[in-house]
Order: C-alpha cells, then sequence, then structure tokens
C-alpha cells in the first residue's frame, strides 16, 4: 500500500483527458481524408504532435524521477519542434490569402528553423534536469529552448495580427473564407497560445499547464468541422460515424482502467484483491457494465436511424 499513498490524482487530469480524447477523435477524423487533401494531412500532423506532447506532459507527472521525464521530454520535442511549421503550412493552406512568394519562403524557412534545432534538443543547451525538488519532472529550459519559444511567440503574434487585418477585407460573413478565418480566429490561434502556456512552467510559474485546456478552442473548431466543414470530411467521416465513436469512448475507461490494473496492481492495490472483490463487489461491478452495455445499445440504435 506504499505505492498508493504516493499515487495522487493530478487535479487537472480531467481537462488533459478531455483534450485527448478530442484529439484523437480528430486524428481519426482527418487522417484518412487528409489522403488526398494536404489541408488534412497538416491538420492531422498537428494534432498528432500535439497529442505526444500531452501525453508526456500529463504522464511524466507521475514518475518519481526526473531522469526519464527528461528523456521522455526531449524525446516527444524532436517531432514537437515541427508544430511551428506545420501550423504556418496549416494557415496558408486553409486560407489561401497568402502570396505564392511569401509562402514560398516562410514555409520553408521555418521547417528548416526547426530541422535545425533536432540536434540540439537531446542536449543540456535545450533542457536539462529540473531542479525544483517537489516537481522533479519539470526540465530546466536552456537557450536553445528560450529560442524556439520566442520564435513561436513572435510568429503567433505576428499572424494574430495578419488575420485581424484580413477580417477587414472580407465582404461576405457567410461565405466558406470567412467561415475558415472565424474558426481559425476562435479554435486554432486560442489553441496555439495555450500550448505555448506549457512553457511557463519550466520558468518556475507555479501554475497548471494551460495545454490541458486545449479541448476547448480545439472543440469550437471541431464544431465547424461539422457546421461549415472547414475541413474536407466527407470522404470518410461522417455524422452515422459519431455514435461508432461514443460507443469506443464509454468502453475506454474500462479498458484503460484495466491495463492500469494490470500494470501497477503489485504496487497499488490490495495483493488479495480478488478476493475483496467477492461477493460485496460485484453488484457495482455489474451494474457499471450494464450501463456500459445500455449505453452501447442506444449509441447503436441511433447509429442505424441516422443512417436509415
Amino acid at each position: 500500500m506504499n505505492g498508493l499513498t504516493s499515487f495522487q490524482i493530478i487535479p487537472d487530469i480531467l481537462p488533459s483527458f478531455l483534450s485527448v480524447m478530442l484529439l484523437v477523435f480528430l486524428i481519426f477524423l482527418t487522417i484518412q481524408a487528409g489522403k488526398t487533401q494536404r489541408e488534412n494531412q497538416l491538420f492531422a500532423i498537428f494534432c498528432l504532435l500535439l497529442l505526444g506532447h500531452r501525453l508526456v506532459i500529463t504522464g511524466c507527472r507521475y514518475l518519481d524521477s526526473g531522469a526519464p521525464a527528461l528523456t521522455l521530454f526531449r524525446v516527444v520535442h524532436l517531432g514537437f519542434v515541427f508544430i511551428l511549421p506545420v501550423s504556418v503550412h496549416y494557415v496558408h493552406r486553409s486560407l489561401g490569402r497568402f502570396s505564392g512568394k511569401a509562402s514560398a519562403v516562410l514555409i520553408p524557412a521555418f521547417y528548416i528553423f526547426s530541422l535545425l534545432l533536432v540536434p540540439l534538443i537531446p542536449t543540456e543547451s535545450y533542457v536539462s534536469a529540473g531542479t525544483n525538488r517537489e516537481k522533479p519532472w519539470i526540465p530546466s529550459p536552456g537557450p536553445v529552448f528560450s529560442l524556439f519559444l520566442g520564435v513561436s511567440v513572435l510568429t503567433l503574434l505576428a499572424y494574430t495580427v495578419h488575420l485581424i487585418r484580413l477580417r477587414r477585407t472580407m465582404t461576405l460573413t457567410d461565405s466558406p473564407e470567412h467561415a475558415r478565418w472565424v474558426y481559425l480566429s476562435a479554435g486554432f490561434i486560442p489553441t496555439f497560445f495555450l500550448i505555448l502556456g506549457d512553457a511557463l512552467p519550466l520558468y518556475g510559474f507555479d501554475m497548471p499547464y494551460t495545454g490541458s485546456f486545449v479541448f476547448i478552442p480545439l472543440g469550437i473548431f471541431t464544431f465547424g468541422i461539422f457546421t461549415r466543414q472547414i475541413l474536407d470530411n466527407k470522404g470518410w467521416f461522417s455524422i452515422s460515424h459519431i455514435p461508432n465513436f461514443l460507443t469506443a469512448l464509454t468502453w475506454l475507461p474500462l479498458v484503460l482502467a484495466l491495463v492500469f490494473f494490470a500494470a501497477t496492481h503489485d504496487r497499488l492495490f490490495y495483493q488479495d484483491i480478488a478476493s475483496r472483490l467477492v461477493p460485496l463487489g460485484l453488484p457495482p461491478i455489474v451494474s457499471c457494465l450494464g450501463c456500459f452495455a445500455l449505453a452501447t445499445f442506444c449509441f447503436q440504435k441511433g447509429s442505424r436511424k441516422v443512417q436509415t
């Protein structure tokens, strides 16, 4: 039971869980349709990079030592540094309001910048072991990390100003281009602001990771996908697929709980937990399984109605 006392539920674990689930949903939503649409491919890559970052940021806080947390942070950032050029590339493809010359210069420049950072990520010039004894999983930022953060902040501010100015040139408020502008401004740009806020704890700010709450602006963006078709999702995903996704989401906590029990059962649970569950533990277990089965039945029944 010693391991149980050291295991704590992180206060912002629920927002992190919601963000992870929404990112997984968006990846499955766009990855198939993106086979022929560059815009979808870029958005799927953006979500995939953000998903890896969120899983590492959340999972590292359960590690007792800062060394594996530092290793995981560096490994995930080998890909995460490309979220900047991917985001710029996506905005250019999505709006189409940038000159061909500007896109031809800016997009490769950002990719080259991120590529040059990759060899430096495993070194202490990017991040080093954290000095916070209470939170050993938080690394200390180096000059290269500060450079990456500074360039990202300046880029985000520049594109935010450009989007504000771009609004003045739009005449039709019900046009597809205007819808893209709205959901980029209300969903995609705020998501990037929250992602950059994840760096604040590395600089000593005692605050939760703001990236845990990306499900809010991404939820707005997801609403735009279904209502205004700001991404091409006709080829693979439609409204009829939502009940199947909800069914998978219903059973996912149970699957994760079983995996968690199998992986940590020696440290966090009673050795004779099976005997403790019988007979008093069986009624709530059967009730939970019954609720899951009932939810599955309702979702699948709704799926048949949508298809017909």
